[in-house]
């Protein structure tokens, strides 16, 4: 037992000594250093003083002084509130570049995100554009100080990521007026402010180095599109455009005139041709005569008139492939900080000569197609003579300075396409021009895109494509089953459709109903030929 004792006492002994010596070492230091701090003045922390030689707004201006300098912060007294958020951020800055490497579980996100509202704030002399996205970031970073402001930078994981993204999407949308009838957030919408923070996060942590970053996913959860452009559907949404109205439930009989170059005793043939739907249609009585009268339904002048620049936002996207975003910055004029359209070099500009094509999405210069310069010209002269400067307009002249999106859901809603979106436009032009036999490359080039990026995104391969590819004597492209809505074959509606009798196609009847050849190539008996008559009614539409 004494043995025993004694062994435990020595660890004891030893370890009072080791403390007593680090005591010792840590006195003798503070003494030293309170010598030598002893002579030289205290350092003073940053604060906030008010200047009655500099008002704003007839007040006081708060500014903050820190290491001996004075920072205007252009606040008025009345405004010490935020004057305090700014001295907390500089606190809060010095305390960091004292400590140097800072702790995850010690700074919280409101701080993160204060100080990254602060260092992004732009210049006195910055564009219009600047501030607007200066004043975007800032609302998308207070939503987010709002819900996870108090929360520790340690403390952010998928369940808290998760937790934010469902908060949101229950909330209304604040770019709406009445929040009882706005719809709620979205789910992208939520994901792009995650993606705020987390390059918030990343640029705090190149300035002060953190010991710990979170992995905040910002992806959007979609699906592949699987809703292709047809032309059809593209000629339905210029109708609409021009204030007619599709009904999904009419009888569906369209009328053709063909002129009587055939027939020469008929003026012209109607031919009836059977789809889906059909174009609204009224009946309208003349109160003096009592006659009836079949007529299309169009909306009002003041309507069509708006919706013009729909008609060109649907052209210029369906045969350029340009964004949303560049596509209501296009000018007449060359201009450093939006795209333009040089109709004389038949070249379309998706982004300002000023600006630099490699930063953000990819807005590359590229050679407009045929039927594009065609409409160019066009309009350009147009907007000459009304001394217009932008290509997508109001009726009055003026630019958008936000997407269009009233007026295109309207027009999309007349047209019988309801889902379809303005970045659909995107995918139909790549997808619009594979079908007309352009290479890979080629595309890529009109469009602005990479190679890759065409095959694995914006490429779609549906069946519609391969039939309209084995019509024209092209090969097959390659199925995507992935990407087409395809019908159960067990179900008893797909059998009853499959084994009904089917009616012959039009290429069947011609087939069918084929006369003998005639013209130069065959040989005809010698006969006196009656004189040829002239043509009557309009030629073939």
């Amino acid at each position: 037992m004494s043995g025993n004792s004694q062994e435990s006492a020595a660890p004891k002994a030893r370890y009072k000594l080791a403390e007593r010596l680090r005591a010792a070492i840590g006195e003798q230091l503070g003494q030293a250093m309170g010598h030598a701090c002893k002579g030289g003045p205290k350092p003073k922390m940053p604060e906030i003083i008010t200047r009655k030689d500099r008002p704003v707004d007839g007040e006081p201006q708060c500014c903050l002084r820190t290491n001996g300098k004075v920072r205007s912060l252009g606040l008025p007294a009345s405004r010490r509130g935020e004057a305090e958020a700014a001295l907390a951020i500089a606190l809060m800055t010095r305390r960091l570049e004292d400590d140097g490497k800072v702790r995850a579980s010690e700074v919280t996100l409101g701080e993160i995100i204060d100080w990254r509202i602060d260092q992004t704030k732009p210049a006195a002399n910055s564009s219009k554009r600047e501030g607007a996205r200066y004043r975007g970031l800032k609302g998308r970073l207070d939503t987010l100080k709002r819900l996870l402001g108090a929360r520790k930078l340690r403390g952010i994981d998928e369940k808290s990521v998760t937790g934010y993204v469902n908060t949101r999407m229950l909330e209304p949308n604040a770019t709406y007026n009445e929040a009882e009838t706005a719809p709620r957030v979205s789910e992208a919408t939520a994901r792009n402010e995650l993606g705020d923070l987390r390059r918030a996060i990343e640029a705090f942590h190149r300035q002060f180095v953190l010991d710990w970053t979170p992995v905040i996913d910002d992806r959007r959860r979609r699906n592949r599109r699987t809703f292709l452009l047809t032309r059809n559907g593209m000629a339905r949404v210029l109708m609409a455009s021009r204030g007619y109205v599709w009904d999904p439930h009419g009888d569906g009989y369209h009328v053709i005139l063909v002129g009587g170059h055939r027939d020469p005793d008929a003026r012209f043939k109607r031919v009836f041709l059977k789809g889906r739907g059909g174009w609204k249609t009224e009946t309208v009585e003349d109160p003096e005569t009592g006659e009836t009268v079949v007529r299309y339904v169009r909306r009002t002048r003041k309507t069509v008139r708006h919706r013009r620049a729909v008609a060109r936002l649907a052209l210029v996207g369906v045969y350029s492939g340009t964004r949303h975003g560049a596509l209501t910055g296009l000018s007449w004029v060359l201009h450093k900080s939006r795209g333009c359209i040089d109709v004389v070099n038949d070249t379309i500009h998706r982004r300002g000569h000023g600006e630099d094509a490699r930063e953000g999405k990819p807005r590359w210069s590229s050679v407009m197609r045929p039927k594009l310069g065609v409409f160019a010209d066009i309009w350009l002269r147009a907007d000459n003579k009304r001394h217009i400067d932008f290509v997508i307009h109001h009726p009055d002249g003026t630019q958008y300075n936000s997407h269009i999106q009233d007026t295109w859901w309207e027009t999309v809603a007349d047209a019988g396409l309801p889902h379809l979106q303005v970045h659909h436009l995107r995918h139909a032009a790549v997808t619009w021009m594979m079908l007309d036999g352009r290479t890979v490359y080629e595309t890529a080039q009109a469009i602005g895109l990479s190679v890759r990026t065409i095959q694995d995104t914006y490429l779609q391969s549906t069946l519609a494509g391969q039939k309209v590819n084995r019509r024209w004597g092209r090969d097959h492209v390659a199925k995507g089953w992935d990407t087409v809505e395809t019908e159960d074959p067990a179900a008893e509606a797909y059998h009853a459709r499959m084994n009904r009798p089917r009616p012959l196609g039009a290429q069947r009847v011609r087939r069918n109903h084929q006369k003998p050849l005639a013209g130069r190539s065959v040989r005809q008996p010698l006969r006196r030929r009656k004189p040829l008559t002239p043509r009557r009614g309009p030629r073939a539409s």
